[in-house]
């Protein structure tokens, strides 16, 4: 009987020992889970403070290219009315330009650039990550504030700042510092390869035209010769000058066919269409159309801005604009190539079927989008809006600066939509996998066929860049 309570009495004192253990051993097992657990949050911590710095220097480095993109042409057009200004001298004669007038008109470029991107400073800088949703935010180094100069005697402008990526509901942060380069491109013609007498390319009035004048009619046939009334609105079969510009006022369409229009200054249809059909317009000015514009089989090509107050239709045609595009209804592209030197802005409907288009910077498409087996290339901004978008048949998007989409969008699996800046997106659900961001290399390499595009004025505006370096 005794023998038998000493048994039960080691196999209680086991138990409890085997209890002692195992607690013991969970207890040091889940002490290191925590500590792995606690390790972990913080190296995540860390490298999400690197990613909101990372996005802060896209975002400061999407800001000033688009800026640089939007300004080039206004550089551009100051420069030239400054070099111009050198080389009238105190009696009014003019001067060829020398090396050092080239010089000076670039170093005064400089300037101007410095100029926009600094005003650029003080209007954006202020701006982050808003913290609602995340705890993650970059701003910028208050001790290290963007500095903005000129360097290489003004061949460049230079950007260089600090961004913080911080933790808020730590003390943790990360730095990355950049550095982006702004090349000024040369101003003499020769070092472009251009023509030392123009240098402005597809846009240049010629040297030589007819000094006979028009007949004083309202359609022009078969002639060479110049415009001086206000009446003219049909030209067939002709080579026809406008040396002071033309503004057609009547409520009459202005039609161009098979012809050759030199425009020195701004054509202006004030309430008409303009009708453009196997034919060559060159204008040294602006465009304003008070109804529709109609491409079809022709090169134009367009120094400065152009507006349309009704819809633009351009088919099998070659289409440069040294300025902006601005279409107050539909653009329709269609088997062409549009070159836009500035900004695109699209109120309603935009179709581009089987053709190339290429806008130095920002986009706004803010109607319907038709994209089918076409490129778009956008140097800047890409803001699209409307309630139904498209990107069909082997069709590429490819967007340098920053990319927003406000609805839904259908993009193929034969088509992409590439960026390199920052991407936002209000279409509800996930967006398209076919909407990817890559690196500026990665960028180059698949947009290779039009990236960096420059209209032909003469002066090539290089693309710029950006060094990193994490601290």
């Amino acid at each position: 009987m005794q023998h038998t309570k000493n048994e039960r009495g080691y196999a209680l004192l086991i138990v409890l020992l085997l209890i002692v253990f195992i607690t013991t051993f969970a207890a040091v097992f889940l002490r290191g889970s925590i500590s792995n657990a606690k390790q972990e949050k913080v190296v995540d911590n860390s490298h999400l403070t690197v990613v909101a710095a990372e996005a802060g220097v896209d975002y400061y480095k999407t800001l000033y290219s688009n800026e640089y993109f939007n300004k080039v042409k206004i550089i551009e057009e100051q420069a030239k009315t400054y070099l111009q200004s050198l080389l009238i001298d105190n009696k009014g004669k003019i001067r060829n330009a020398t090396p050092e007038d080239y010089l000076k008109t670039r170093k005064y470029s400089a300037e101007l650039l410095k100029g926009y991107l600094v005003d650029k400073r003080f209007s954006e800088t202020s701006k982050s990550l808003p913290a609602e949703k995340s705890v993650f935010i970059f701003e910028l180094n208050e001790k290290k504030p963007i500095d903005i100069r000129i360097q290489g005697n003004g061949i460049s402008v230079l950007v260089i700042g600090n961004v913080i990526g911080r933790d808020l509901s730590t003390t943790q942060i990360n730095t990355l510092a950049f550095k982006q380069t702004f090349m000024i491109p040369s101003f003499d013609p020769a070092d472009n390869g251009g023509n030392t007498n123009t240098g402005i390319g597809d846009w240049s009035y010629p040297s030589n035209p007819s000094s006979t004048t028009c007949p004083d009619k309202s359609k022009i046939e078969d002639g060479n010769c110049f415009i001086q009334n206000e009446k003219v609105k049909e030209i067939e079969d002709s080579t026809i000058y406008f040396p002071n510009g033309y503004t057609y006022t009547k409520d009459q369409d202005f039609e161009i066919e098979d012809s050759k229009v030199y425009v020195k200054g701004n054509l202006r249809i004030e309430k008409g269409d303009l009708e453009v059909e196997d034919s060559f317009l060159a204008v040294e000015g602006s465009v304003y159309v008070g109804e529709k514009i109609e491409i079809e089989d022709s090169q134009v090509f367009i120094k400065n801005d152009v507006e349309a107050i009704d819809e633009i239709d351009i088919e099998d045609s070659t289409l440069k604009i040294g300025g902006s595009l601005n279409a107050k209804d539909d653009l329709e592209v269609e088997d062409s190539y549009v070159e836009i030197g500035g900004s695109l802005n699209v109120a309603k409907e935009f179709e581009l079927e089987d053709s190339k288009m290429i806008v130095k910077g920002s986009a706004a498409l803010r109607g319907e989008v038709e994209i089918e087996d076409s490129m778009l290339f956008v140097g800047g901004a890409l803001h699209m809006s409307g309630n139904q978008m498209k990107i069909k048949d082997n069709s590429k998007v490819c967007v340098a600066g920053s990319l927003q989409i406000d609805k839904k969008v259908s993009v193929s699996s034969s088509s992409y939509i590439y960026h390199v800046g920052a991407f936002a997106y209000f279409g509800g659900g996930t967006p398209s996998l076919q909407i990817k961001q890559l690196s500026l290399d990665e960028f180059n390499k698949r947009c290779s066929v039009i990236s960096a595009p420059t209209p032909e004025t003469g002066i090539k505006w290089p693309s710029p860049s950006i060094d990193v370096s994490y601290q």
